[in-house]
């Protein structure tokens, strides 16, 4: 659908072939992907810095009981996260700063604007 939308902005058809990577770098779009896994990067921080009696923290480190079904498994949030980390090169331990509170990373914006 993102797509679409960015064909339609610059007028292109179907039969007008054009690189999607092109596209997105002449309006400064970046990719659906990378703003799905920063988000979720920035989930985890947020549950890593929180105590051990928030919500969030007790259903992150609870223990699930019994067996997985014999189907193919459905994958989880814990088992994208090393492969997030791995793309983006970001080490999976607790990064602290100064003040013992992780840092927070520069976020990319969705459109990335050039001073005129």
């Amino acid at each position: 659908m993102e797509m679409r939308m960015l064909w339609w902005m610059d007028g292109i058809k179907q039969k007008d072939w054009k690189c999607n990577q092109d596209l997105r770098q002449r309006f400064g779009v970046v990719a659906l992907a990378d703003k799905l896994r920063e988000a979720r990067l920035r989930w985890f921080g947020h549950i890593l810095c929180a105590d051990g009696e928030k919500v969030c923290r007790i259903g992150f480190d609870v223990e699930v009981q019994g067996k997985r079904s014999k189907e193919r498994p459905k994958q989880r949030s814990l088992d994208t996260l090393p492969i997030s980390s791995c793309l983006l090169f970001i080490p999976t331990r607790r990064t602290t700063g100064q003040y013992g509170v992780k840092e927070s990373a520069k976020r990319t914006p969705l459109k990335k604007r050039e001073k005129r």
